[in-house]
């Protein structure tokens, strides 16, 4: 079964006409037709019903279509690692997983791809750790970085960076100019969180330094910028690492957490038996990044 006769058959299912079809493949009409009857000749089995005037499915069409979307993507997949074997890594992708420093690990990838001859460099935002994982496994992915180490029997993980947690809250909060800020006075200001995890991760250590009171109402902001942004309008406050504080953010005060331990950690997870040596630059890259110093102010 050609795999060219597959992968028309589902841009054809999925414009349900032979018309838009061929013009999205670039081939002429009836040669994409006559690939479509062999390819259900070679099956035994109507994929198209074209006794009605519009183009449709038939319930085999249905599963073949379904069932072939997931065969081919694989396919492609395993074509691509093959080759990435075969050429000695000539592509990089890199993940980032809900990690504050996201700008920043982007814009380093991004100086190395730059600068190096060794391979094209890509990178992804993943939603979560689990999926950086996964990527990892199937060779999706090359390097990932997230707040969590994710290390196992397959991968690694190195913590690159690990600071505390500072408060950042309006300059005309109430208590932010006395000598030994106590965290009672935001216990009824709204929290800003800026992703889907940071609830998960700082809760617990929140509740501790709360005395088990936790703030009134979490707000959620779409990137740490945007938290610093609403906290400066006195919308409330928020939790950042310590290298944001140099962000000039008009109207925000940063504070350290008094009596609590709380701190963000940044992990570089990679296959321990990746060999490429185009993966291996880009790590001592990055960790060289790291040993200088995060400071962010623009």
């Amino acid at each position: 079964m050609e795999l060219r006769r597959l992968r028309y058959f589902l841009v054809v299912a999925e414009e349900l006409s032979f018309t838009r079809a061929s013009r999205k493949l670039a081939i002429a009409q009836p040669p994409l037709s006559r690939q479509i009857q062999r390819l259900e000749e070679e099956l035994g089995v109507r994929l198209l019903d074209r006794t009605t005037r519009n183009l449709r499915l038939t319930d085999a069409g249905h599963f073949f279509k379904e069932r072939m979307t997931g065969i081919l993507r694989t396919t492609d997949s395993v074509v691509k690692t093959t080759r990435q074997i075969a050429g000695g890594g000539r592509c990089i992708d890199v993940g980032i997983a809900t990690c504050s420093l996201y700008d920043q690990i982007a814009g380093f990838v991004q100086i190395f791809g730059a600068q190096t001859m060794e391979a094209a460099v890509k990178t992804v935002f993943q939603d979560s750790v689990a999926l950086q994982l996964e990527g990892l496994r199937t060779r999706e992915i090359h390097i990932g970085f997230s707040c969590q180490s994710v290390q196992d029997d397959v991968i690694a993980s190195e913590l690159l960076l690990e600071e505390p947690l500072l408060i950042a809250a309006s300059a005309c909060h109430p208590g932010v100019d006395d000598a030994f800020i106590g965290l009672r006075i935001f216990r009824e200001t709204p929290l800003i969180l800026y992703s889907r995890e940071d609830l998960l991760r700082y809760d617990e250590r929140i509740a501790v330094c709360f005395a088990k009171r936790q703030p009134v109402v979490h707000l959620h902001a779409r990137n740490v910028r945007e938290a610093l942004q609403m906290a400066g309008k006195g919308i409330g406050f928020t939790l950042v690492p310590e290298s944001f504080s140099g962000l000039p953010i008009e109207g925000v005060v940063y504070r350290s957490i008094p009596g609590a331990r709380m701190s963000v950690q940044v992990f570089i997870n990679y296959r321990k038996h990746d060999r490429s040596p185009a993966v291996a630059s880009l790590r001592d890259f990055i960790r060289k990044k790291f040993e200088v110093g995060i400071t962010i102010n623009s």
